[in-house]
């Protein structure tokens, strides 16, 4: 049976022009159109005709028969829930109940091969650098942020970190893989020139130079 949602219906033309309107991507359109046209054919039936506890018992069955993960179950949330609140508007509380719990997951971890060629990419020598200094002390990201020429003891081969876990300073001590990470560390005048932060004075290392540097060298290395 052809449902309300097909690829030449009114109802289908709607909702397109809604999420057009909206400003969606093309992807997430896809992907909503896709998530009411399958709510539709579960049921034989167009999607402006099914009850609220219809559309309540499809949502269990994603969830608790087809054992959807987080992501697929909130694409199947959001589209459904766009249609009943812009293409045919339904006073449902079960729309405003939805709630999708994110799964936990671990993050990715490179290999030492994948970490070289990523801060390779990077195409500055002052960024490239840094990077490599907070890779080979094994710092963490709010400890990289604080990282300053002058917590560098070239003579000692020390690095004192600020804001530590617990917010405890440290020194780290700088082995033969931090002496070959880009800095001359024998002297601070020597790393004077290096770090981003030597660039712009005193203070915390910019979050955004981070934050944009490392996906764009990501994409170069292909890691």
């Amino acid at each position: 049976m052809t449902t309300a949602l097909g690829p030449t219906t009114a109802l289908r033309q709607r909702m397109l022009q809604d999420l057009q309107l909206a400003g969606l991507s093309e992807r997430t359109l896809e992907a909503y159109l896709r998530a009411v046209r399958q709510l539709a054919e579960h049921f034989h039936t167009p999607p402006d005709r099914l009850s609220e506890q219809q559309v309540r018992d499809y949502f269990l069955h994603l969830k608790n028969d087809r054992k959807f993960a987080s992501a697929s179950l909130g694409i199947a949330y959001s589209g459904i829930k766009f249609f009943y609140s812009h293409t045919t508007p339904r006073d449902w509380p079960t729309l405003q109940r939805l709630r999708v719990r994110r799964d936990k997951r671990l993050p990715d971890v490179l290999s030492v091969d994948e970490v070289h060629r990523l801060i390779a990419a990077v195409r500055t020598d002052h960024n490239r650098a840094y990077f490599w200094t907070v890779y080979s002390l094994g710092l963490r990201l709010g400890e990289g942020l604080h990282l300053q020429v002058g917590d560098i003891d070239g003579e000692r081969m020390l690095v004192h970190v600020h804001r530590d876990k617990g917010a405890k300073d440290r020194y780290v001590p700088v082995g033969e893989r931090g002496r070959g990470a880009g800095l001359d560390l024998d002297a601070d005048r020597g790393a004077l020139g290096l770090l981003p932060e030597a660039r712009r004075g005193p203070g915390r290392v910019p979050s955004a130079m981070v934050g944009l540097t490392l996906p764009m060298a990501a994409t170069l290395s292909g890691v």
